[in-house]
């Protein structure tokens, strides 16, 4: 199998885990979508990016984004999303910081308030059909508030 064709099944099967986290009721009152997704994408306490080429991760620098006083968001090439701890310290060797736009700021806002929104409105639909009109309420509410997803 080729490895684009690993990655999308990988992506597909993780997807499942997506709704998975929607049907449980153990999800936090302030759900931040960054962690959701990641959580989604991981095996449970495992969080980080998708490793698509291994070899790039460790050659490249890592670009982070400062959240707050004690979060950041980092990235490698070869590494599709956010590293996690773990991964930063396999793949980072150099740090680079990159200024959190206003626009980065204000986005974060924005999804986490939809993504706490649109978990309320499908906490009573029946398990297992909760996934689409999860993301058709996403995609809905961040366009309300000027986002486009």
């Amino acid at each position: 199998m080729a490895k684009a064709d690993q990655l999308l099944d990988s992506i597909i099967d993780r997807l499942g885990k997506i709704e998975e986290r929607l049907d449980n009721d153990d999800h936090p009152e302030e759900l931040s979508l960054a962690n959701w997704a990641n959580e989604a994408f991981h095996e449970p306490g495992e969080i980080g990016g998708i490793v698509v080429d291994e070899g790039r991760a460790r050659e490249s620098d890592c670009h982070c984004i400062p959240l707050g006083e004690h979060s950041k968001l980092c990235y490698s090439k070869g590494v599709v999303g956010a590293l996690s701890q773990d991964q930063e310290r396999l793949y980072c060797e150099v740090f680079t910081e990159l200024p959190a736009s206003p626009a980065l700021i204000e986005r974060q806002r924005i999804m986490k308030d939809v993504a706490v929104l649109c978990q309320s409105k499908v906490q009573d639909i029946p398990e297992g059909q909760r996934l689409e009109p999860f993301l058709q309420c996403m995609s809905k509410e961040a366009k309300k508030m000027g986002l486009e997803l």
